[in-house]
């Protein structure tokens, strides 16, 4: 939970409209977008403090190329890519310019060419007990990642050949992401020994 303080405060809200100082949510697991809602409160001697603001991300870790995070603002209606751009905004006294729910993050997969379109490459066998192996294999694969259903990166390969070993996997569904410089493939594996 949120606790307040007498400058500067800003938090996510819940989906049941709780103010959180940290908020541990999923990757999206569809092409539709996640909302995360958030409020800021800026004082200065119990009044709202006027004045230019920027937000930007320092770094991001074990954050895949194919999310895509914005920051969307209500007030300016602005929607910026916060990855890449920090973004600058005024705090002013009127309604809707501070508070709850001006700012939101916007977390959605980005589509590629290779994603919309038919696969290039196929895994197999799938399922498998230890061994995925990749067909139409080439060099131009820059990067595989492994995901557990949640999301979370499980293995990150930088040097990648046809085979990948998953022997120390459990049991489980995971997802696949082959990085070429056309961009993302994302591929369901079933691992069951």
């Amino acid at each position: 939970m949120k606790l307040f303080n007498p400058n500067i405060n800003f938090y996510s809200k819940s989906k049941d409209n709780k103010n959180l100082a940290l908020n541990q949510i999923p990757f999206p697991s569809t092409n539709k977008e996640d909302t995360i809602n958030f409020s800021m409160f800026v004082f200065q001697d119990t009044s709202i403090r006027v004045g230019a603001y920027n937000l930007y991300v320092k770094e991001l870790v074990d954050i895949p190329n194919w999310l895509g995070i914005d920051i969307l603002d209500r007030y300016s209606n602005t929607r910026v890519n916060i990855k890449n751009n920090p973004y600058n905004f005024n705090i002013e006294k009127r309604t809707g310019a501070h508070g709850n729910n001006r700012l939101a993050v916007i977390l959605y997969r980005k589509t590629t060419g290779i994603e919309n379109t038919s696969k290039q490459f196929k895994i197999f066998p799938n399922p498998t007990q230890n061994t995925i192996h990749i067909s139409n294999f080439s060099n131009n694969i820059q990067n595989i990642k492994i995901y557990d259903i949640k999301s979370s990166l499980i293995k990150d390969i930088n040097q990648v050949n046809e085979s990948i070993d998953v022997s120390e996997l459990m049991n489980g569904l995971y997802l696949i992401s082959i990085e070429t410089n056309k961009g993302i493939e994302i591929h369901k594996a079933i691992i069951n020994k």
